[in-house]
């Protein structure tokens, strides 16, 4: 597997067609970590309402930006499937996320990983862990 870190900073954007990916995918999970990436703590499948929500809410940690830290200790991750993508789509996204270090690893499209710089303010992560509390899924530590 190659990897690319391509690390995007203050006002960056969600990689092209993202988004739209992430709205009509068959499944849209998110999964929390536990705080090394290595570990799934559970995971909750999103319905359109929250999936709207979490959509928004990574958009403007994306676009607000952030200075990455070197660290990684990722506790949310968002991951989408399409059993039959269209041309040029792949079977699945993945973004694994750290609001710790300010940091989203984002694979669509190939087998790199392009890191987009997200704020490290609580306001941004409270989106993801709120939809995760509500379905009774265990957040990492802290």
């Amino acid at each position: 597997m190659t990897s690319l870190f391509l690390i995007l900073a203050l006002g960056a954007s969600l990689p092209s067609g993202l988004a739209g990916y992430l709205e009509t995918a068959d499944e849209v999970s998110l999964v929390s970590l536990d705080g090394d990436g290595q570990k799934e703590l559970g995971k909750t499948s999103l319905e359109p309402k929250p999936r709207k929500r979490l959509i928004k809410a990574l958009r403007a940690a994306v676009k607000k930006g952030g200075d990455p830290a070197m660290c990684f200790n990722p506790r949310h991750r968002i991951v989408a499937t399409k059993s039959k993508p269209k041309k040029g789509e792949p079977p699945s996204a993945r973004l694994t996320i750290c609001f710790e270090c300010g940091q989203v690893q984002v694979q669509f499209r190939s087998d790199e990983v392009e890191t987009l710089g997200v704020p490290t303010a609580k306001k941004y992560q409270k989106p993801f862990d709120d939809i995760l509390k509500d379905a009774a899924v265990p957040l990492g530590a802290r």
